[in-house]
């Protein structure tokens, strides 16, 4: 996702829940508390302001009040700071410049565009040649054993809870009979070809991916290919499913391959994975939209069958 696009779905977020504040705070009195202290003791005010000069009124025991004018006055003070985030975000948004595949293509020297696509977006060291031959490319995963198995008996695993990725609600408008929220119809097929099979699942769950990518130079020594490999990376899987046998299994739905930015996204998240060891051969099921819409529910049957899943 862009960067400006995860400005946009916080900013969405910060106005939902200013729009939320600001209906709460319209069923106030139109009033402020004032809490004194006298002796160890303290008194609760009601301050009123008329024609500008303020009255003050004692509380007492009048707990109801007291709640109303306190819950009021940290609305007030949320509202304030609501604001200004969303100021600082506007202020922000304006100066970034895209940063996604096509954008940065065009921006580029006249003819580049006429390079084949992986000279711009696959690092050039993946290309060395020593003079023994091809470099081999090693890819060490640096915390398999936290994605390879539930450690858990599948059922038991595919009822715990997790934490759902919560960016871009709005796109999940299909409803599963379990009330579950999905991206896409291909998505809810899917999960219901699972649920179906009896085969336990996560939807969207957020992940902390750590792995380093490294190849071995012409003269043996061990080389450093992505250093940004050596920080945690968040994804969300589409899907992941429980074998019987407690492995887990990674499932990826591509739908707009055809969008240049979306297909990079793509790009970079299977890159990912091989570099954490999940890989097509193994533990990731990979499945694509069709030409007009919709998925070759077939041919998810075969994969989850090849990867003794049903």
């Amino acid at each position: 996702m862009e960067l400006k696009d995860k400005i946009h779905t916080i900013r969405t977020e910060l106005v939902n829940e200013r729009d939320l504040v600001r209906k709460e705070l319209s069923r106030y009195p139109n009033a402020s508390l004032m809490i004194s202290t006298d002796h160890g003791y303290f008194y609760k005010y009601q301050v009123v302001k008329t024609d500008g000069r303020r009255k003050k009124q004692s509380l007492g025991k009048n707990d109801d009040i007291v709640h109303r004018l306190a819950r009021k006055a940290f609305l007030e003070e949320l509202m304030t700071r609501l604001n200004r985030n969303l100021k600082l975000i506007d202020d922000a948004a304006q100066q970034f410049v895209r940063t996604d595949t096509l954008g940065i293509i065009k921006s580029l020297p006249a003819n580049f565009d006429t390079l084949p696509e992986e000279f711009l977006l696959t690092p050039a060291c993946r290309s060395y040649r020593s003079p023994q031959g091809p470099t081999p490319d090693i890819s060490v995963p640096l915390q398999p054993a936290a994605l390879t198995t539930c450690g858990v008996p599948p059922a038991e695993w595919g009822a715990m809870p997790y934490r759902p990725n919560s960016l871009r609600p709005e796109e999940k408008r299909n409803v599963m009979k379990n009330g579950l929220r999905v991206r896409s119809k291909s998505e809810a097929s899917m999960m219901a070809l699972l649920e179906s099979c009896g085969i336990p699942y996560h939807y969207d769950e957020v992940l902390s991916f750590n792995a380093l990518i490294i190849a071995c130079g012409g003269n043996g020594d061990l080389q450093l290919l992505d250093r940004a490999f050596e920080t945690e990376i968040i994804r969300s899987p589409d899907l992941i499913v429980a074998r019987r046998d407690g492995k887990l299994i990674f499932i990826e739905h591509f739908g707009r391959m055809d969008d240049p930015a979306y297909a990079a996204e793509a790009q970079e998240k299977l890159r990912i994975y091989r570099a954490c060891g999940i890989v097509p051969w193994d533990d990731l099921i990979i499945s694509f939209e069709e030409p007009g819409g919709g998925i070759d529910m077939r041919l998810f049957e075969a994969q989850l069958k090849n990867k003794g899943l049903i």
